[in-house]
This record gives C-alpha cells, sequence and structure tokens, in this order.
C-alpha cells in the first residue's frame, strides 16, 4: 500500500480517491501480511483505514474436512477481503499421539491459491504445550466456506 501511495504521489495523480485504490487488485503478499500483522502486531501498528474489511467465515467453529487425515483441530479465527480476494487464518492444532508434518501443498483441502504455515509445519504430538499448533493462512478468491472443499485424501 506505501508503494502504492508513493507512486501516485511520484506520478502526480492525487484526484484519486481512496475508493477507487481499494477497488485495485490486492496481492497474495499483501493478504497474507495483513492477516499476520492483525493476529500478531500491537494494534498502534496496523493501519487505522485499510482496504481489508472483516469478511464473515460461515462455517462450524471446528472444521475437520480442511486437513487430509484427521490429524489436527482445525479452528478458523478471523477472514479479511480486500481487492475481491479474501484471506482467513485458521488455528491448528495436532490431535495425534505423535508428531505430524502438515504439507501445505498435498495436505490442505480446497480451492486455494497460496497457503502460509506460521510459525512451523511440523507440530509436536497432543498434549504438549509447546509447539503442536500453528496458524494457517489461506488465499482464495472466495469465501472461507465457499472455497473448502471435500478432500479426496485420507480425510
Amino acid at each position: 500500500m506505501k508503494l502504492l501511495w508513493s507512486t501516485l504521489l511520484f506520478l502526480g495523480c492525487m484526484s484519486l480517491t481512496y475508493a477507487e485504490i481499494r477497488t485495485e487488485e490486492t496481492s497474495t503478499v499483501d493478504l497474507m501480511r495483513f492477516a499476520f500483522q492483525s493476529l500478531y502486531a500491537p494494534l498502534r501498528l496496523v493501519e487505522a483505514t485499510s482496504p481489508y474489511t472483516k469478511a464473515p467465515i460461515h462455517t462450524e467453529l471446528f472444521v475437520s474436512h480442511l486437513i487430509v487425515g484427521d490429524k489436527v483441530v482445525a479452528h478458523p479465527i478471523e477472514s479479511w477481503k480486500a481487492g475481491g480476494r479474501y484471506v482467513t487464518a485458521i488455528a491448528l492444532q495436532n490431535k495425534q499421539p505423535y508428531p505430524i508434518f502438515i504439507d501445505r501443498r498435498k495436505d490442505i483441502c480446497g480451492a486455494w491459491q497460496a497457503a502460509i504455515l506460521y510459525p512451523r509445519t511440523t507440530l509436536m504430538r497432543h498434549g504438549e504445550s509447546i509447539n503442536n499448533s500453528t496458524i494457517l493462512f489461506l488465499v482464495s478468491s472466495q469465501s472461507f466456506s465457499e472455497t473448502i472443499g471435500v478432500c479426496h485424501g485420507d480425510a
């Protein structure tokens, strides 16, 4: 967003309104960065005027069909929309008595444009209080409930 404003100022395009800038395509990196900052940054560092709006998730409190293999408990935390795209944050916690690895290319069900796990892809066994959970950030062109799909693996 800062780059866009700098470019607009440099080009002298001050006639554009904030609403017109909001309709610009939002990159995957921008969506992920905003979601990450919304969850982890102090409120004073999150932009007060932002093109991102909260989006309803419209799903159960816990989603059992997001990760292949019934490995984790998945809890959607928050979803945002900007530029016709969505980013959703989901808390994942291992429910197995052994460590598991989540492969973002194979284990996530749905038609997602991008996925990032933070801070880890390997979750320690259920019952351990350290390193048995992570946050999954998903980017899509539709809302979370419209994008999540049926798994064709071991789910």
